[in-house]
């Protein structure tokens, strides 16, 4: 039987100092029924000569010409693939080495479904460690998208979800991203796979980390499908999602952390346990510290103080030079 072809695309600009992690990152994957479409904005930097390098792969395609921002780009991506599969991954974030096969898996395993999402990581870009940002798990996903955004990196979807939703939509400029998902998990079935799939690292330049801009146009999104009206004012999203935290995401993390000191590997987040990246320590460390969610911390906040646990420098190694012939 064959297996489906991913497609993944990834708008870029300027992204000459981390386009070629995320590219290696793709290659990487143990599932290589995949193909990779770069979308580039016109930079004027060394993006493009890191895109040719790679132009001579077969399942690697890349086009540099002027658009009208991120999301006009990822749908220009989307609308080339070829796959029955797709999703977006930004330029300065990544793939896990497990995460295209984990995903299919899961297609195969119910092919009712339309959407497949899990877990995701965080990190700034030059931090040491990175944490696990838990998803909201499925029975509990709609609910939580009507009021709060998501980690929308790793989703992926059918490509019917996308063209029977038109695309993102472009009257949104930072988060089209969650409205195109919470557009789709209230029309579609969905499943969650209980494992890591990305690492966002976030840049101090990124649009995605002013918070006062993201916060707006997510209280749109949320006014629009029944969850926070707009005339009640940011603070409300901002109680709901710290409810959801203590509801959703700290059960998670003392899950995970128990399972990291099994040495199980066989449960949830089999694959990231294995890689032998969590510092014990500092997940303890952040297990009995009280922190707060990073959404609730004012940026200078969150530069001085950003829990994690599992380790960058492992972590990137493993990424971009894990060898699907290995398995």
């Amino acid at each position: 039987m064959d297996r489906p072809l991913v497609s993944i695309v990834t708008p870029t600009l300027n992204a000459g100092g981390f386009i070629e992690q995320v590219i290696k990152c793709v290659m990487a994957q143990g599932y290589q029924n995949h193909e990779h479409i770069v979308v580039d904005g016109g930079s004027n930097d060394k993006t493009v000569s890191i895109l040719r390098k790679y132009e001579h792969r077969k399942n690697f395609h890349w086009i540099s010409e002027s658009d009208r921002g991120l999301y006009d780009a990822i749908n220009k991506g989307l609308r080339m693939s070829r796959g029955k599969i797709q999703s977006f991954l930004p330029a300065d974030d990544l793939y896990l080495p497990w995460t295209l096969e984990s995903v299919v898996r899961d297609f195969e395993r119910d092919r009712t479904v339309d959407i497949v999402y899990g877990d995701g990581m965080i990190a700034r870009m030059s931090g040491a460690y990175a944490m696990v940002y838990f998803n909201p798990p499925r029975r509990s996903l709609r609910k939580h998208l009507r009021i709060s955004s998501s980690n929308t990196t790793p989703y992926f979807w059918k490509k019917e979800v996308f063209e029977e939703l038109g695309g993102y939509d472009l009257g949104f400029e930072i988060a089209s991203d969650y409205d195109f998902i919470v557009r789709a998990c209230m029309r579609f079935k969905v499943s969650k796979v209980s494992e890591v799939l990305t690492l966002w690292r976030m840049r101090p330049d990124s649009v995605s980390v002013d918070r006062q801009r993201v916060m707006q146009e997510v209280l749109r999104i949320s006014s629009k499908v029944g969850g926070v009206h707009s005339s009640k004012g940011i603070h409300v999203i901002y109680a709901k999602m710290a409810r959801n935290y203590l509801a959703n995401s700290y059960p998670e993390f003392i899950r995970l952390t128990a399972l990291r000191f099994s040495d199980d590997g066989h449960g949830n987040w089999g694959n990231l346990i294995r890689s032998k990246t969590i510092s014990k320590s500092r997940l303890l460390r952040d297990l009995l510290t009280p922190f707060l969610p990073q959404f609730l911390l004012t940026r200078s906040a969150r530069n001085k103080f950003f829990p994690g646990y599992v380790k960058m420098n492992k972590l990137l190694e493993f990424v971009t030079t894990f060898s699907p012939d290995a398995r």
